[in-house]
């Protein structure tokens, strides 16, 4: 995973290039109870996590990579990032 991190400019350079298909945040939007939190597990460069602001309160993204996450911060300032594992991630009380 760590590759990632050592490339995250290059990473970040094509986000504009990955698309996910709509229709699975549309499922998500549909189907999150209340809206109210969304995490983004391995968010990279934010973007995914950009799809998720402004359909929930609020939405966290974590990774591994320091590198990616500062991108993220950068290019989703509506959410709040980590650096961190799926399994020591602990939210932030809401």
């Amino acid at each position: 995973m760590s590759q990632f991190d050592r490339h995250a400019a290059a990473y970040d350079a094509v986000r504009t290039r990955v698309v996910y298909p709509e229709a699975l945040f549309d499922h998500l939007r549909h189907n999150a109870r209340a809206h109210g939190r969304a995490l983004d597990l391995g968010c990279g460069t934010g973007t995914s996590t950009s799809h998720l602001v402004g359909s929930f309160r609020a939405v966290d993204g974590i990774d591994l990579g320091a590198r990616l996450v500062e991108r993220a911060r950068a290019n989703v300032p509506g959410a709040t990032f980590f650096v961190s594992t799926a399994e020591a991630f602990e939210p932030a009380a809401p």
